[in-house]
């Protein structure tokens, strides 16, 4: 999306002053994410994603001020400069607001990026993001579905696709294969469960001591699918939608 269809507008209230960014109604800010670095007392924020939006002080990729604080309501983005009481009052204000239900509640990327810790890539495509912690992460897409996965074989109806997944101090030398268990269910149907290759591998790309884990899923059908990943009893739940 073109900067140009930001928005912006600076409020000043008896609680404090934020930023809010405004997008068309029936756009959203939820395909952005903010890089937070700290750099001596100053923070550093750069965009990825889309709308790359002309934050304050008017730079569409990179923003260094003090700490700030981003809240993402939809077609609004909220910006609190070094005031984590106003941010979090204005948190509170739409965690009290009723929103509808999506139809399949697919997970969308944080506001706030989470990267892997070096050397693990923190550069991805524009259509893919991190998503989880240094337990457990993977690779999910922005708009939350897969689209057009193939079949293992020509005769079988599962949908086959393959996840990544790293854990901060994961070592192939002592686990090959690794204990990773990925598991799943289908929520807006009903449907057999999900499953996965006999078991888990490891990899790596230029770095054999950061390698990472990867594993076989089939799904059964086309659908609204919450897939968990397992690893040593750390967690990581996320929702797709499975569309041919």
């Amino acid at each position: 999306m073109a900067p140009s269809m930001v928005r912006a507008a600076l409020y000043r209230t008896d609680r404090g002053e934020f930023w809010v960014l405004f997008l068309p109604k029936a756009e959203t800010f939820d395909a952005l994410q903010i890089i937070e670095q700290k750099q001596g007392e100053t923070y550093v924020y750069t965009f990825r994603g889309t709308p790359t939006p002309h934050s304050p002080p008017h730079s569409p990729l990179r923003m260094e001020a003090r700490k700030t604080y981003f809240i993402n309501s939809g077609n609004r983005l909220f910006v609190v400069m070094d005031d984590a009481d106003l941010a979090e009052s204005i948190q509170a204000a739409f965690r009290q607001s009723p929103n509808a239900a999506d139809s399949c509640p697919v997970t969308k990327p944080p506001l706030m990026a989470f990267n892997p810790p070096s050397p693990y890539p923190a550069e991805l495509p524009a259509s893919s993001f991190w998503f989880g912690t240094e337990n457990l992460s993977t690779m999910l897409p922005m708009n939350g579905t897969w689209k057009g996965l193939p079949h293992y074989l020509p005769t079988d109806s599962a949908f086959r696709n393959k996840l990544f997944w790293l854990h901060e101090g994961y070592d192939w030398r002592i686990e090959n294969p690794p204990s990773l268990v990925v598991t799943g269910r289908r929520l807006d149907a009903p449907a057999p469960p999900l499953t996965m290759d006999e078991h888990a591998n490891s990899g790596w790309t230029d770095d054999s001591h950061h390698p990472f884990m990867v594993v076989g899923i089939f799904i059964p059908t086309l659908g609204c699918w919450q897939i968990t990943g397992d690893y040593k009893g750390n967690k990581l739940t996320f929702v797709v939608l499975v569309r041919e």
